[in-house]
Formats: C-alpha cells, sequence, structure tokens
C-alpha cells in the first residue's frame, strides 16, 4: 500500500529540476499556466464523462485543496528563478512539519473530527537549523528565492491537511477531487499569467507563445511536469491519503528531497556542499520526528513505568 506514496517521492524528485529547465526558455507565470492546464486537462476526462452529478461537499472541498495547493505550487516556480532545485526541494520538505501545527491551527469538525496530531517543537528546531545550515552552506547566496521556497511548504502543508479531510469525507471521489484541485490550480495560473507585467505582453494580456525562445527540452518539460509530476502525482498522493496512514506517507514522502538532489544534479549538473547536506539531513530527521515523536515518548512512557 505504500508504493504510490514511493512513486510520488521519486517523481516530485523529478519536478524541481524539470521547473527549472522549462524556466530557462519562457516566463515564470508562462511556464506556470502552461504546466497546470496541461495537468487539468489530463484529468478533465474525469469530470466530462461522469453522467451522474457530484455531491456539492466534493466541488467544495476539491476547490479548497486546489486553492491550498494552487499556493505550494506558485511559490515553487517562482522560488526556482533564482534559488537552486535541490535547495527548493528541501525547503519543500518542511510541509511534512508544519502540517502538525496545521491541524491544532484548525481542528477537525464532525464524523472525521476524532483524529489529531499534536505539533513537535523538537521538529521545529531541527528544520530552523537544518534551513540555517542549507542557507550558510549552500553553492548559492541566500536570496529571496529561498523565501519564495518556504511558503510552498506553507501551501502543501495545507493542502495535505484539506486532501487528507477530503478523502476521508468523500470515500470513492479519488480522481474526481484531484481533477477539481488541478482546475483551480490551472484557473489561479492562468490569471496570474494574464496579470503579469513580466511575462513580456504586459498586464491584461496572454503573452505571444509563437515568439517565446521555445527548446525542445522546455516543451517536454512543460508536458512530463503537466501529466507526470503533477496530474499523475496528484491521483497518488490522494489514493495513497485513502489508504495508508498519515505518518507512514509523510516519512515516504520525506525521502523526496534525496531524489530532486540526484536528479538536479543530473540534469543541470547541481551539486550541495557538505553543510547544505547535513542541512538536508537535519531537514529529514525533522520530517521523520514529527511524525513518530507521540510513538516514541507513548514507548518511554511505558518503558518508565515497567521499569
Amino acid at each position: 500500500e505504500s508504493m504510490p506514496v514511493s512513486t510520488v517521492a521519486a517523481v516530485w524528485g523529478t519536478n524541481f529540476a524539470s521547473v527549472k529547465l522549462m524556466q530557462e526558455s519562457m516566463p515564470v507565470s508562462t511556464a506556470a499556466a502552461l504546466r497546470f492546464v496541461v495537468a487539468a486537462v489530463s484529468l478533465s476526462p474525469v469530470l466530462v464523462r461522469r453522467k451522474a452529478p457530484l455531491p456539492r461537499g466534493v466541488y467544495i472541498d476539491g476547490a479548497i485543496c486546489g486553492a491550498m495547493i494552487s499556493l505550494g505550487y506558485v511559490t515553487q516556480s517562482i522560488s526556482l528563478v533564482t534559488t537552486t532545485a535541490s535547495k527548493s526541494a528541501f525547503l519543500c520538505a518542511l510541509a511534512v512539519v508544519v502540517v502538525p501545527f496545521f491541524e491544532t491551527l484548525f481542528p477537525r469538525t464532525g464524523p472525521h473530527g476524532t483524529h489529531k496530531r499534536k505539533p513537535s517543537w523538537l521538529s521545529a528546531i531541527l528544520a530552523v537549523l537544518g534551513v540555517g545550515m542549507l542557507e550558510i552552506g549552500g553553492i548559492a547566496i541566500p536570496n529571496v528565492g529561498d523565501a519564495w521556497g518556504l511558503l510552498q511548504a506553507v501551501g502543501f502543508g495545507l493542502g495535505f491537511v484539506w486532501n487528507e479531510r477530503a478523502a476521508a469525507s468523500h470515500p470513492g471521489y479519488t480522481l474526481e477531487i484531484s481533477s477539481i484541485q488541478l482546475t483551480v490550480v490551472a484557473l489561479c495560473s492562468l490569471a496570474l499569467s494574464f496579470l503579469d507585467p513580466s511575462s513580456g505582453a504586459g498586464m491584461f494580456h496572454w503573452p505571444d507563445l509563437a515568439s517565446l525562445p521555445y527548446k525542445f527540452e522546455a516543451c517536454a518539460a512543460v508536458l512530463y511536469t503537466g501529466a507526470i509530476t503533477t496530474a499523475l502525482s496528484v491521483v497518488l498522493e490522494n489514493v495513497a491519503l485513502a489508504r495508508v496512514s498519515a505518518a507512514e506517507m509523510s516519512v515516504l514522502l520525506s525521502s523526496e528531497p534525496f531524489w530532486a538532489s540526484a536528479f538536479s544534479a543530473a540534469l543541470l549538473g547541481e551539486s550541495l556542499g557538505i553543510e547544505s547536506m547535513a542541512g538536508g539531513a537535519l531537514i529529514i530527521a525533522a520530517c521523520v520526528w514529527s511524525q513518530v515523536n507521540d510513538q516514541v515518548l507513548a514507548f518511554l512512557r511505558e518503558k518508565a513505568k515497567q521499569d
């Protein structure tokens, strides 16, 4: 049952370098819009061919999840303009740490409101130390792109919380929820590209796609990131949320930065210094501890009672 999660981690790992390669040939907003339109179209048959109407709650939860992950995807695209793909991937992994904090701020209600994870302050401290080492030891000077990279963790963290609840509230509607999410993301990206004056066409104008300096690699990256690292990974993530525990899923997803580093090294020639690798290891440790700390502490308390 953990296979979909492992696949998502590996697929996500290839995403950062692919997006960075794509953005070398076109404006950020244009690249994001094209990517998410491809993703939305890939899953559109799920809604178009459906005969029976969907429950209203499926549309609502799908739209909320789409708005959450839009924040993650858009800030990720912006961060990759000025920061390395490897560093952005490690910053994205912090979503696993912030999830318990969001669950505390937005407790569940109704029949699915019994589960609640407490935030781990040790994980927060490890994460802060890891980010610090990643910044001071990186091959690139810390910049505003790193701040955008931190925001992607917020967006994806919120998306994870609401996706988990949507899967529990609407079993059997995984593909439909995924399709609605990506439609919302595509609409948000199109709106941003239309309003982005740096796109080369001015505000309130769509860029002239024919005039962009396309490369074969960039076009392939648009199709790959849209259909595979976005559409496929969102579906697999939502399928996994209905089958595996949140703790297992989060731990398995924490391997994603290592896939990203390997793929970035192969495709872009990026590398990480000793300090950066140590910082990345601290971030992964924070991710793992944020999910297993309750079990470990419960085990230690039980052992103390027995002794």
